[in-house]
C-alpha cells in the first residue's frame, strides 16, 4: 500500500479545528414493503463512522438538479471534507453530519487529495437535519 505524503499525525492535531463535524458513511441495503415494492433502509458502513469532517457550501456548482430527456446532471450542493484517505467510498454512498453542518448528503463525486491525507465528497442536500440518534 503507498505511503501517505501527510504526517500521520497531522490530521489528528486538525481535527478539533478544521473538522468540527462529524460524518458517518451509510450504504443503502433496499428491502422489499408488504405492497412488494422496495424500500430504502440505510446503515452505517462499518469503519466509516464518525470520521472528523468539515462542511462548506458548494460555491463553484449551481444548486439542483438539471434535467433533459436524454439524461439528468446532479449538481453537488456542498463539499465534505474527511480527516483521512476513504477510498471504499463511492457515490452509491451518502453521508450523515452531526455537528457545524448536519444534516443527509447524498454524494455526488467523492475524490481523494492525491496525498492520501484527505478526502473530499462533493454531495447533495437531502435533509438539514441530521438523522435521529447520530
Amino acid at each position: 500500500m503507498p505511503r501517505s505524503a501527510v504526517h500521520p499525525r497531522l490530521m489528528d492535531r486538525l481535527a478539533p479545528g478544521f473538522f468540527p463535524a462529524r460524518a458517518t458513511i451509510e450504504a443503502n441495503a433496499p428491502t422489499r414493503a408488504a405492497s412488494g415494492h422496495p424500500t430504502p433502509v440505510w446503515t452505517a458502513v462499518t469503519g466509516l463512522r464518525n470520521i472528523p469532517a468539515s462542511v462548506s457550501p458548494n460555491r463553484f456548482s449551481r444548486t439542483g438538479e438539471h434535467r433533459r430527456s436524454e439524461l439528468t446532471i446532479a449538481e453537488a450542493t456542498h463539499r465534505i471534507g474527511l480527516a483521512g484517505a476513504y477510498p471504499a467510498i463511492t457515490a452509491k454512498h451518502r453521508v450523515v453530519v452531526t455537528g457545524p453542518g448536519a444534516g443527509i448528503y447524498d454524494i455526488v463525486r467523492p475524490q481523494g487529495d492525491g496525498q492520501m491525507g484527505m478526502t473530499v465528497l462533493e454531495c447533495r442536500t437531502v435533509s438539514p437535519v441530521a438523522a435521529e440518534g447520530l
